[in-house]
């Protein structure tokens, strides 16, 4: 142990630094709606009815499996963060012990804008994406002498998010074509395409039933291409966590770098990259936009073919010198962004779920009712709550987790009023929660309803 301790010391100081730094973000950040969804549907609902549920989330089950022993079993809300954390942590080491960068490089990784931010302090299904990512980079160089940890690798990866599916169909793919056809190739091939197939059927039912899709018709016009051009240049702003023209423009071409030179020596890699953030494109502009987790992927498939082409070209001068030296100056970027945003996240409320729960807590009774018209919004609250309960007019129901359907449309006006009327009548004490609520976190957000008609129907 002590011979292990010695020749890891520098290792564990950079972990300990990121440990100490990450969970300090961790325990600052509030989480929002999109954490409380998938926590309330672990807590809330059997498997059965969870997979059932996936036709409306467009996510796959394996996210939700791990959360349900914790949900079910009355852990605290602030375990979400804790798995989401021990997660990137754990790719964080690997990056560190395994990579094929120099040290200080790896320190520029796990203090990117995604590694220290964006997949371990915001709790959701995209802290896989680090982990999967490094594992396929480890295990792909020995993918033809051990398969099965190399397909694992990409079976996480699928499991991840639906976005990623362009890498993953890509590098079985390529995998496979690799092998020689004999008896195990063909049956591990039609195994994994049957898991893949049967774990993508409520994602492909949640194009149908999901409102909060884009519904674009799937054509191709010259609006779309521009779409889908503009999806690149929003992807890059997100990628970096600044607008900055000189930090795009630097980006992109190191991007475009990177693509003739992968096109020239490594045209396998290039289809590879390039059809998998195509895929990505497509997704953002015909079915749901590019948020700065999705977008962040791109960056950590960038780094996993970096990882490739280090270890597969070790003494090439144009790698070496041109784009790792790129590289470098993109994590730079990336990882002083990633701090900035971390530090804002510290000191400013990333939602005021809490505060808001905080207040009903100590001001309202769980005798009264709490109403709310807007559920997405609201949910965020309900993790933090014991014991309090929620009404919806639209449902004219109790809820916690929000289905994806007709449903989340706003009553408004006087239609609202008369159904609460018609509920409850005007005996219990009731209180609205307006939509401002959420985000601002402040009392005067809740309104007693029959105090103040008039300030609701506005």
């Amino acid at each position: 142990m002590r011979d292990w301790l010695k020749q890891n010391k520098k290792n564990i100081l950079i972990m300990s630094i990121y440990f100490i730094c990450s969970l300090i973000i961790l325990i600052c950040h509030e989480s929002w709606r999109d954490e409380a969804q998938s926590w309330l549907i672990a807590r809330d609902l059997g498997i059965v009815e969870i997979i059932q549920q996936m036709s409306y989330e467009g996510h796959f089950f394996l996210w939700y499996i791990i959360l349900i022993p914790f949900a079910k079993l009355g852990f605290p809300y602030f375990t979400i963060k804790i798995v989401s954390w021990a997660i990137v942590s754990t790719s964080a080491w690997l990056i560190i012990k395994k990579s094929p960068f120099k040290w200080w490089v790896n320190l520029l990784i796990i203090f990117s804008y995604p590694m220290l931010y964006l997949y371990p302090a915001i709790a959701r299904s995209y802290c896989f994406i680090p982990l999967a990512i490094t594992l396929i980079a480890i295990t792909y160089k020995d993918r033809k002498t051990k398969p099965i940890r190399y397909i694992l690798s990409i079976v996480l990866l699928a499991n991840s998010h639906v976005i990623m599916l362009g890498l993953v169909g890509m590098l079985l793919l390529t995998f496979y074509l690799e092998q020689k056809p004999n008896r195990k190739i063909i049956i591990s091939f039609v195994v994994v395409c049957i898991l893949l197939i049967i774990s993508m059927v409520p994602i492909l039912q949640s194009l149908g039933t999901n409102t909060e899709v884009n519904g674009n018709k799937l054509t191709i016009s010259i609006e779309h291409i521009k779409g889908i051009l503009m999806q690149f240049y929003n992807i890059i702003k997100s990628m970096l966590g600044t607008s900055n023209l000189f930090f795009v423009m630097v980006t992109f071409i190191y991007i475009l770098i990177c693509a003739i030179y992968e096109l020239r020596c490594k045209p396998k890699n290039f289809i590879i990259i390039f059809t998998s953030i195509l895929y990505q494109f497509w997704i953002y502009e015909y079915i749901y936009y590019a948020s700065e987790q999705r977008a962040n992927s791109i960056f950590m498939i960038i780094l996993l073919f970096a990882w490739i082409q280090r270890e597969e070209n070790k003494e090439n001068y144009i790698e070496r010198v041109i784009i790792s030296k790129m590289m470098i100056i993109i994590l730079a970027i990336n990882c002083i962004f990633g701090i900035k945003y971390s530090i804002e996240d510290i000191k400013y409320a990333y939602s005021s779920a809490k505060q808001t729960a905080q207040y009903i807590s100590e001001n309202i009774s769980k005798e009264n009712i709490l109403i709310s018209r807007h559920m997405p919004l609201s949910e965020a609250i309900i993790p933090y709550l014991d014991e309090y309960k929620i009404w919806n007019p639209q449902i004219r129901d109790y809820f916690t987790y929000v289905t994806w359907n007709e449903d989340n449309k706003e009553s408004i006006g006087m239609e609202f009023l008369d159904i609460v009327k018609e509920t409850f009548g005007e005996e219990k004490e009731l209180y609205y929660i307006d939509e401002k609520g959420v985000d601002l976190g402040h009392e005067e957000n809740l309104i007693k309803i029959f105090d103040s008609y008039d300030s609701i129907c506005r």
